[in-house]
């Protein structure tokens, strides 16, 4: 048990399929390996798979972070800024914060990681109440949160 929960701290959960960082690819690799993992991938997702390409990462706009190529380089790429943020894969090394808030109509979660370079979001969600939550007190929505 202890090892599924390992693995599952060192892996990725992106586009419907498991990965770790390991398996990411770059431009030394073999095509027949980068061909093997595409028809892995479900149809649906055949567009984002340049995510996982190195290579292509490198040549997204500015606007686009490419986490793995932070996490190899240690740096990122020239187009883009420090200031840029986006979500960043789990590193359970790292300091973890979940903040929440509750309205009268939605509920809101992140959760965030601290690094040295400042605090990034993972993962957030925030779904509309169903009627019947509608009904509740200001103070339980905020525990629902």
């Amino acid at each position: 048990m202890l090892e599924k929960i390992i693995w599952y701290l060192q892996c990725i959960f992106s586009l419907g399929i498991w990965t770790s960082l390991e398996e990411l690819w770059d431009e030394e690799e073999e095509p027949e390996e980068v061909e093997t993992v595409i028809k892995v991938v479900p149809s649906a997702y055949q567009q984002y798979l340049d995510v996982f390409s190195k290579v292509k990462a490198e040549k997204l706009p500015p606007h686009h972070t490419c986490d793995h190529h932070i996490a190899r380089e240690g740096s990122l790429p020239p187009s883009v800024s420090p200031t840029q943020r986006g979500l960043h894969h789990f590193n359970p090394s790292l300091p973890t914060i979940v903040e929440t808030d509750a309205s009268n109509y939605a509920l809101g979660a992140v959760l965030s990681q601290v690094s040295d370079s400042g605090k990034h979001p993972i993962e957030f969600n925030s779904p509309n109440h169903i009627p019947e939550e509608l009904k509740y007190e200001i103070m339980t929505r905020y525990s629902l949160a």
